[in-house]
């Protein structure tokens, strides 16, 4: 057996690295195209990571139709005003924990890859610049497409047994990312239930428009997660046994 952290020989009954300490079978490591050293997580975390990014996206979904729900079948009472209130915070921590868990995964479905050929940017830079205004507009293409673009090709030039990202469905929910900005406005001016019936039509829009995106989030997260925990389970194949590597 052999340490991911230095690459020492480790008997087989030794739990820790006797050259650097490092706990085997632990964290592995994975070096850039620049040096830079990313971790390489457990197999299994990018899944976790996918199911409580999507059900923590859902449930924000819910609670803010509930809460558009609440404005245009309650009359303006106390209980409107909390339930409201309410929801509009809880939707709100929702939306932050589906941020920080689709960051925690998309970092980490980048960082699998930085060793690979074809990497256009780097984990940080991938998740990062799809919090700058306007210009996230031009690079959700070039994060998405670009993930999708250099697992498919991590996969082939080394023959892991991975299904294929699509780079169609990334284009596809990368354009969806355009369509809810272009839409942000009207969904603003027609957020108050003055006029019921463009509030109800705002409202019905967009839940439409939320839950498509939530399915083709879910469609393309759960490719990345499969080929990231893919590549990964390679790679700690590898680690453990690196004559493969001659083979």
């Amino acid at each position: 057996m052999y340490c991911g952290q230095c690459g020492a020989a480790v008997p087989a009954d030794h739990r820790f690295c006797t050259y650097c300490g490092c706990p085997i079978g632990g964290l592995q490591r994975n070096f850039g195209p620049r040096g830079v050293c990313y971790p390489t997580y457990p197999p299994r975390s990018f899944q976790r990571l996918f199911t409580v990014c999507l059900s923590a996206m859902a449930i924000t979904i819910g609670l803010d139709f509930f809460g558009q729900l609440c404005l245009l079948v309650l009359e303006e009472s106390l209980v409107e005003q909390g339930l409201v209130v309410l929801s509009g915070l809880l939707a709100t921590g929702m939306a932050v924990i589906t941020v920080v868990f689709w960051a925690r995964l998309f970092y980490r479905s980048w960082a699998v890859i930085q060793d690979g050929d074809r990497v256009r940017t780097t984990p940080g830079l991938a998740v990062g610049l799809n919090f700058v205004p306007i210009f996230n507009c031009y690079w959700v293409f070039i994060s998405q497409v670009g993930l999708a673009q250099g697992m498919n090709d991590y996969c082939q030039t080394r023959g892991i047994q991975a299904p294929q990202v699509s780079e169609e469905l990334a284009i596809a929910n990368s354009c969806m990312v355009l369509v809810m900005y272009l839409l942000l406005p009207f969904q603003i001016a027609f957020s108050e239930p003055g006029d019921h019936g463009m509030f109800l039509m705002n409202m019905v829009v967009s839940l439409g428009i939320y839950l498509f995106c939530l399915l083709l989030d879910f469609l393309l997260y759960r490719q990345y997660a499969e080929v990231a925990e893919a590549i990964q389970e390679y790679k700690v194949s590898q680690t453990i046994n690196p004559e493969r590597m001659a083979n």
